[in-house]
């Protein structure tokens, strides 16, 4: 009898244990669905002509909102996900570019003015793939939580390697969802531009990144 209780209380034991885990790891996920995004701010400028911008503040790090110029590219390969600049087989057709795009910002005979893809890229011994797709929804500045990313992203895949902006204001009502790597590390998030000055070649964004 004393051994019958003894295995009776063990069983007892294990299989509240294994309830506690399993409340454990519910409260896990309910809190990292209620995680905030992280956001980040700041301004970009375009890479169009060397001899109205020698050094542009061209490239941005997606999972920190940083901007880099075209002289600190090749020492933060690892860090770039995105390019502004123009096409240079017809300059008034804004693009913003993955860095392993070796097609829109290169071409035979274009002029020696324009920033090409083997001028904006030198000395890189990498470069991100990263892939983005522009859709329209307007709710952007209620995406506070992961959920929140969740809802607003739900059905969009990031396919392309580029998207048209040229800062008019229907492409500062599009959001665009963007997917990158760091190492093994995979993160999804949303850019979207909330102005632009296209004579002056500078756009202000914000990305909100989810928590992975």
């Amino acid at each position: 009898m004393k051994k019958n209780a003894i295995y009776l209380m063990l069983a007892l034991s294990a299989i509240l244990i294994s309830c506690s885990s399993d409340d454990s790891d519910n409260t896990e996920v309910s809190v990292t669905i209620n995680s905030p995004v992280l956001v980040f701010s700041g301004t970009i400028e375009m890479a169009y002509l060397k001899s109205q911008s020698a050094d542009p503040k061209c490239f941005l790090d997606l999972t920190t909102g940083k901007v880099y110029k075209v002289s600190e590219g090749a020492a933060n390969t690892g860090n770039i996900d995105l390019t502004w600049g123009s096409r240079a087989m017809t300059p008034d057709q804004k693009y913003l570019v993955s860095p392993d795009d070796d097609f829109i910002f290169f071409t035979n005979g274009g002029s020696a003015d324009l920033w090409q893809d083997f001028s904006l890229y030198a000395g890189w011994n990498a470069r991100n793939i990263v892939r983005y797709w522009d859709f329209s929804k307007t709710n952007f500045d209620a995406v506070q939580t992961n959920a929140d990313f969740d809802a607003f992203a739900e059905g969009i895949n990031a396919t392309l390697p580029y998207v048209a902006f040229e800062g008019t204001q229907s492409q500062l009502q599009r959001p665009i969802l963007f997917e990158t790597s760091r190492g093994e590390k995979h993160y999804i998030g949303v850019l979207k531009f909330t102005a632009s000055n296209v004579n002056a070649r500078t756009a202000n964004y914000t990305i909100k990144l989810r928590s992975i």
